[in-house]
């Protein structure tokens, strides 16, 4: 895995998906911890999802570089009714993966709901299958 590994840019012609990017959070075990804050991981914000073979990609509105999960580094995936403060009742994501052997949980919410929150998650667990795939 290339933990220096550079985000793909947002191309007009790629899928992407409306939504907000709440946090990311370091993970002990199966409990969180405090809030990771290294650079591109520290604003939440509204922006876009989207999804290249080299990772997952967030942009939020105004800034240049998207938060980069890459996929050699996903281990894992939640969706679920969140229950946190900003996104109560919604729908999110919760991304698990890890950075210079920190694992950590990023969380998104994605504005189409139901339907692109399937599409995004199904793209996510087909990647962590090829991450724990023993031929890789």
């Amino acid at each position: 895995m290339n933990e220096s590994a550079e985000p793909d840019s947002l191309d007009r012609s790629q899928q992407n998906f409306p939504g907000y990017y709440l946090m990311t959070v370091r993970k002990r075990g199966v409990a969180e911890g405090p809030r990771y804050l290294a650079r591109g991981l520290i604003c939440r914000g509204a922006g876009r999802l989207y999804l290249t073979p080299r990772g997952v990609h967030f942009l939020r509105f105004l800034t240049r570089r998207p938060v980069f999960i890459p996929t050699g580094s996903l281990r894992g995936l939640e969706v679920r009714v969140s229950e946190r403060r900003r996104i109560r009742g919604k729908l999110a994501l919760e991304v698990d993966w890890e950075r210079r052997g920190n694992p950590l949980r990023s969380v998104f919410v994605l504005k189409e709901g139901v339907s692109a929150t399937r599409r995004v998650a199904d793209w996510i667990q087909l990647h962590l299958s090829a991450v724990d795939s023993p031929s890789r």
